[in-house]
């Protein structure tokens, strides 16, 4: 696959890459774009990074689909109908 960067999202890749406030996986992504638009094999990156042909296909794509913006996390929705239960005792006597 090739990837051909713009200036622009090459400077904010790189730039996920040596920051410590990016999350790990969003920098794990930003790897996975900057190697390709290097033009190093698949499976030299596969093994460099210690993904799965799935997982680097995918955020090649997310990123060819909407550029820099298709790589950050995406808002997930609460989880819903998880409760959490309180046990306690009854007050009841047996005679």
């Amino acid at each position: 696959m090739k990837i051909t960067l713009i200036e622009e999202d090459r400077t904010e890749l790189e730039r996920w890459v040596k920051s410590r406030s990016v999350g790990a996986k969003q920098r794990l992504r930003a790897r996975m774009v900057l190697m390709t638009a290097e033009g190093l094999s698949t499976t030299v990156i596969m093994a460099t990074l210690g993904v799965s042909n799935p997982t680097l296909n995918k955020w090649r794509n997310r990123y060819l689909e909407s550029g820099v913006e298709g790589l950050k996390r995406k808002a997930r929705p609460a989880r819903r109908g998880y409760r959490r239960c309180r046990l306690t005792k009854s007050k009841k006597s047996w005679p």
